[in-house]
């Protein structure tokens, strides 16, 4: 997942369990339903992992949403374009 800190064996992120139990409200039993593959330790251990790395996992939350920011603010122009009649 370049470089970014996920459950063992998953491609799910800790900055994305994080979001969904303290941004979203989620509790650790709705994760583990959302994510039928990780178990209730694996949610704690990632919370875990958050606090004790906060600061790098925000700044990498802070450049994933920089990044995608750019590319919705990038005004590419349509293939589309080429085809239409004057």
């Amino acid at each position: 997942m370049g470089g970014k800190p996920c459950i063992t064996g998953t491609r799910i992120r800790v900055w994305d369990i994080y979001d969904l139990h303290e941004r979203r409200g989620y509790s650790a039993d709705e994760i583990v339903s959302a994510f039928p593959q990780i178990a209730l330790a694996d949610v704690h251990a990632a919370l875990a992992f958050f606090w004790d790395h906060q600061e790098q996992i925000r700044v990498q939350m802070a450049e994933a949403e920089k990044h995608a920011d750019d590319f919705r603010n990038t005004a590419l122009p349509s293939k589309l374009d080429a085809y239409r009649r004057p």
